[in-house]
């Protein structure tokens, strides 16, 4: 046996043991790269989807609004009206100031 052939086959040798090489590190960048732009993209197809729903809500709330006062002059009598339409904004105002606070307690405990 000649020294080339016993050099070739500790190379050989060496590389069937050899560690599969390992990603480079622009790959695991170009991964994390992708990674947050799928993130964002996400977050903004959310943030887009609540303020869509959040027009729709606010659309239906002012109807209801506007349907609610057009029932109370319909079917109360003209001496009780104006009471109840205070009544009905004073309803409307404490449940816009509990949910403000709702809201508003859970963004001081994140």
């Amino acid at each position: 046996m000649s020294d080339t052939e016993s050099d070739d086959d500790a190379e050989t040798t060496e590389q069937t043991n050899a560690r599969p090489p390992e990603p480079d590190s622009d790959d695991a960048e170009t991964t994390e790269q992708t990674n947050a732009r799928t993130r964002r993209i996400r977050e903004y197809l959310e943030y887009t989807g609540l303020a869509v729903l959040v027009l729709f809500a606010l659309l239906a709330a002012f109807r209801f609004y506007g349907h609610t006062s057009a029932a109370i002059s319909e079917f109360i009598s003209p001496a009780y009206r104006s009471l109840f339409k205070a009544l009905f904004n004073l309803v409307v105002l404490l449940v816009s100031a509990g949910g403000i606070a709702v809201l508003l307690a859970r963004r001081d405990r994140v």
